[in-house]
């Protein structure tokens, strides 16, 4: 619950603006870039560093809702588009509106961003080769992982594959020249392929400290220059790396939480939000919708095939608890939804519900 201030060297920022403008300078950018992610993030620094270096003009977007960008990316038609995950669902209703025609390079990094959300956006652009780049990463060590998805085949193969997809969300190759990942068990041995552990990482661009908790770094740098992310993972024998859950979120029902909320995402694009909880040996999606109705029928209809779901959960997503990025704070959304009582998640006037699925209609 307490914000952490990283430190970097100009060393470290040098390195990791260096490192992106290699993928600049291959897709030979011409043309405004825009960019919609939180000024207080070090991936700020980054892109201004690179953006200047390359002279390429950005745009930065401050008011990041739907009907502000829709009419900014109209008008200045850039070819790059980058955000955090979490905003780019937000962003899902621009693609049918047209305003992501002129986009051929999307840009998503550090947190993890939902297939439908990737597929989306390249449906959105009217470039026949448009390519949307998924950077796992975080604060501390920058890019860790990622992956190319080229418009017309991303998530062709996985989405006929609902087993494999609920064992994890591939994130992709260690960046070369860039970072090295290791899987090891809690006594820091490292684990073979398809083994999962906590998730290691040896950066170039790693941060220096945590001025406001220097203990914090010497618990999660090994002696070796090894960073723990803090992630729970595995790799396979091509060395792709498969993200499961947060050391301290892991569940014991089901391998991913985050691959379950990629298949429903993907299989009920009217909702905008779903996370899997973990209570009562039972998995709580809690969920929101974009337009505020829950269609019950579909939802059976989607889940009929998942176990350990139980009835889901629907609140605003405004009232879902969020860092500066975006991303879910899922220890505070689990007390908020254990606060609103065990006997009865479906009691519309106990905090933010809006509805649940006990009974027979919406």
């Amino acid at each position: 619950g307490v914000n952490k201030l990283v430190e970097y060297s100009r060393g470290g920022a040098d390195h990791n603006s260096y490192t992106q403008e290699l993928p600049a300078m291959f897709m030979g950018l011409r043309g405004y870039a825009a960019a919609g992610f939180s000024p207080v993030h070090f991936r700020a620094v980054v892109g201004l560093l690179a953006t200047l270096r390359r002279r390429i003009p950005l745009i930065i977007m401050g008011n990041l809702e739907p009907d502000s960008v829709g009419p900014i990316l109209e008008k200045y038609q850039p070819i790059y588009l980058e955000a955090h995950p979490d905003t780019f669902i937000k962003w899902e209703p621009l693609a049918s509106a047209g305003s992501l025609a002129s986009v051929r390079y999307f840009f998503s990094t550090f947190d993890v961003i939902h297939p439908r959300t990737i597929k989306t956006m390249l449906r959105g652009t009217r470039s026949r080769f448009a390519v949307f780049i998924e950077i796992y990463g975080q604060s501390e060590a920058c890019a860790i992982a990622g992956r190319v998805h080229v418009k017309g085949f991303a998530g062709r193969l996985s989405d006929r594959r609902t087993a494999k997809r609920l064992d994890g969300h591939l994130v992709g190759r260690s960046l070369p020249g860039h970072s090295r990942i290791r899987i090891v068990d809690e006594g820091g041995t490292t684990l073979g392929p398809d083994t999962a552990g906590r998730i290691q990482v040896l950066a170039k661009g790693r941060f220096s400290t945590y001025p406001n908790n220097l203990q914090a770094r010497r618990n999660n740098l090994t002696p070796d220059g090894w960073w723990d992310t803090g992630d729970y993972g595995k790799k396979d024998r091509l060395g792709r790396l498969t993200l499961l859950d947060r050391q301290v979120e892991r569940l014991t029902l089901a391998p991913s939480a985050i691959a379950i909320e990629d298949v429903l995402l993907d299989r009920m694009p009217w909702l905008q939000e779903a996370v899997v909880l973990e209570r009562d040996h039972e998995l709580i999606p809690v969920v929101a919708t974009r337009s505020g109705a829950f269609d019950h029928a579909r939802w059976r209809a989607s889940v009929r095939d998942l176990t350990h779901i139980g009835e889901p959960l629907v609140i605003d997503e405004s009232a879902i608890p969020r860092t500066a990025t975006g991303k879910v704070q899922r220890a505070s959304l689990a007390a908020l939804v254990s606060d609103m009582g065990r006997a009865d998640r479906g009691a519309a006037s106990q905090g933010p519900v809006l509805e649940t699925t006990h009974g027979a209609g919406s």
